[in-house]
Order: structure tokens, then sequence, then C-alpha cells
């Protein structure tokens, strides 16, 4: 991932010197392609906040079965129109 980041750099023309720093998710493997690339990096905040929310949201029933309702219905609509094309 590093190398791949640094042969985007190259490509656009971006000298390595001229990033100051890089927001990405916090994945460990990102954490570590960065430090690898030896560029400055943080995660993003807002990123960590959306996983914290699903997290919360689809842990709640309610949520959870509604979702397979719904699940179950789009299944059921894919698989008759499937059938109707044959």
């Amino acid at each position: 991932m590093a190398a791949k980041f640094e042969s985007v750099l190259n490509e656009w023309n971006i000298p390595k010197k001229s990033v100051h720093v890089v927001i990405r998710d916090n994945a460990a493997n990102t954490v570590k392609a960065f430090e690898c690339a030896a560029l400055s990096s943080f995660g993003c905040s807002l990123h960590t906040l959306q996983l914290a929310i699903n997290d919360c949201i689809f842990n709640q029933k309610s949520v959870s079965d509604a979702l397979a309702v719904c699940r179950r219905l789009v299944g059921h609509f894919i698989r008759e129109t499937l059938r109707c094309l044959r």
C-alpha cells in the first residue's frame, strides 16, 4: 500500500516533501503503510464516528429485524424478476 501511494504521488508529480499529512481510516494495514512510507497521517474522526454509530444502530434488535424483512422482500422480487426473464 505504501509503494502504491508513493507511485501515485510520483504519477501526479507531487513531491513527497509536499505531503504534510494524510487522513486515513484506522485499519492497521493503513496505519502501517503510512509509517512505512514515512508520511505523517492520522485517522479520520468522522470514519470512527460512523463505525460507532453503525455498531449502535445495527445492534438494536428492531433494526436488525426490519433489515431482515427488507432483505427477504428484495430477495423475493429479485427471484421473481429472474424467473420472469427465463
